[in-house]
């Protein structure tokens, strides 16, 4: 088998010229390898220095592992074997979905922080289930229906099938666009909120104020980015898919190209975004005595995260909800050191 038929480019032809068929299979390929690179970099961290005890940092941990395994299927060649070009389509439908409900948790896991003081650690499992079950359930929808095949540069839900543009806008666009509606109305509801705490605080001083003051900012500032990144992710395949359906026949290559980049390119994004929100004490530990320090730090079985200078409950501020002792020490872990979500 050539390169080209491994990489998909070889039914392309059919519709744009070779040069533009190569150009979008390894456009697709070269964001999907910056993405698994961006992923590694969060997981790596996240395990290196031990932040995976903090509750938001694992929530943090879940999405970029559903962000890495979102690229699985765009590695794949577009190969028109039944049962290949099934389960490439079953991966697109479930680690989408997987990646759209990890931000959702995060979102509901802020809005508990901020708009009810909680720390809503009871929650985690149920996100698990969410996170991991609800792509899984609607991945088999299309299976039973036998509308997994042909999509393009890759497969999904089949082209030119009478219920290609239902099947495809009920089971993923439809919802995405709600759950991103959902989305900037909890942020714009959570930012708000600080904004009427912040300006109830002007002209006073408080050490309990204070430290709840920046405990807020370093929960809003850092998690704020994820939905729009999202968003801006999900922009030129939902153009392409509402293309696609208004002409079958006459597919844009422009709109093609910027589809295959940006749907796999979120875990890179997210990176950025996690290292930005690092902070320099961090930064100053990845030097490769601190990393053998750390390493060794793990061997050495010790509890709790790599050592640095942890905050107190009392640096948080007062009013956070106390849901138990250890919820709060969830919240509070490592927030100085890396800033959590």
């Amino acid at each position: 088998m050539s390169m080209r038929q491994l990489l998909g480019a070889e039914d392309c032809d059919n519709q744009f010229t070779t040069q533009e068929c190569d150009g979008v299979v390894y456009s697709r390929i070269t964001a999907s390898v910056l993405a698994v690179i961006g992923c590694s970099f969060i997981i790596g961290m996240i395990v290196l220095f031990k932040t995976y005890h903090n509750y938001g940092q694992r929530l943090i941990l879940n999405l970029t592992i559903a962000a890495i395994l979102n690229t699985v299927p765009y590695f794949m060649g577009h190969q028109h074997d039944g049962t290949t070009c099934t389960f490439q389509g079953f991966t697109v439908t479930w680690f989408n979905w997987n990646v759209l409900i990890w931000v959702l948790c995060i979102t509901h896991k802020l809005g508990l922080n901020i708009l009810y003081e909680k720390a809503g650690e009871q929650w985690e499992r149920v996100y698990h289930v969410l996170g991991w079950g609800v792509g899984l359930i609607l991945a088999v929808i299309p299976l039973t229906m036998d509308m997994y095949g042909p999509s393009g540069v890759w497969c999904w839900i089949k082209e030119n099938e009478e219920n290609t543009t239902a099947l495809r806008f009920g089971i993923w666009y439809v919802p995405l666009w709600i759950a991103i509606i959902a989305l900037f109305i909890a942020n714009f509801s959570i930012i708000r909120n600080v904004q009427k705490r912040e300006r109830r605080w002007e002209g006073t001083y408080n050490p309990d104020t204070q430290a709840e003051k920046e405990f807020l900012r370093s929960q809003v500032t850092p998690i704020k980015w994820y939905p729009l990144v999202y968003t801006v992710c999900m922009i030129f395949p939902t153009i392409n898919r509402i293309q696609n359906a208004a002409h079958p026949d006459s597919p844009i290559f422009p709109l093609l190209l910027l589809h295959s980049i940006s749907s796999p390119l979120q875990g890179l994004i997210n990176s950025v975004i996690y290292a930005y929100n690092t902070d320099a004490a961090t930064w100053r530990q990845c030097t490769p005595a601190g990393i053998q320090r750390a390493i060794r730090f793990r061997k050495g079985g010790s509890g709790g995260e790599f050592p640095s200078a942890p905050l107190t409950k009392n640096m948080v501020g007062r009013s956070m909800s106390n849901d138990s002792d250890e919820s709060d020490s969830e919240i509070v872990d490592s927030d100085q050191r890396v800033r959590s979500i």
